[in-house]
This record gives C-alpha cells, sequence and structure tokens, in this order.
C-alpha cells in the first residue's frame, strides 16, 4: 500500500505471502527509501532461516527479495542511509 510518503510491501517468498510481515519505504524527494532498520527488526532469525535453508547469505536474501518485490534489480545502493527526517 502507498500512502503520500510511506509505502508497506508484503514479503512474498516462493509465491507466498509471510505471515505479518512487510517491507518499510519512504519517499525522499523523487526517490523511494528502503527502511533497513524496520527490515531488521522484522527479520531478526528469519532471514537468517531462509538463507540457510536457501544456501545463501542473508544479504543475498534480502537483495533478492528486494528485487523481487520491487520488479527491479536491487543492489548496493540499498545500503547507502538515508538524510534524516
Amino acid at each position: 500500500s502507498v500512502q503520500a510518503e510511506v509505502a508497506d510491501a508484503a514479503i512474498v517468498i516462493e509465491g507466498k505471502p509471510v505471515s505479518g510481515g512487510s517491507f518499510k519505504f519512504y519517499r525522499e524527494g523523487d526517490s523511494w527509501k528502503f527502511d533497513l532498520e524496520h527490515a531488521s527488526k522484522l527479520a531478526r532469525g528469519v532471514f537468517a532461516a531462509i538463507a540457510a535453508q536457501r544456501g545463501v547469505t542473508e544479504e543475498a536474501l534480502l537483495l533478492d527479495l528486494l528485487s523481487r518485490t520491487s520488479g527491479r534489480a536491487v543492489g548496493q545502493e540499498v545500503w547507502v542511509v538515508p538524510k534524516p527526517r
């Protein structure tokens, strides 16, 4: 869902939404910024378990999930800290 300056995107793994979880984004000018802090809180343990199951790093898993959710390739730029609001 998108509301003016804030958006939520459901986490979907293998075509199934993850219960109780969504990524958060905030509009900054003409760009949307991913709320990595929120994702970190949400993901404690969950990303580690999924990454281990798939045999990838947690970072690789997160970038893959973001890419699938956004519909475009997401790379290392996601780690750039947004400007304070």
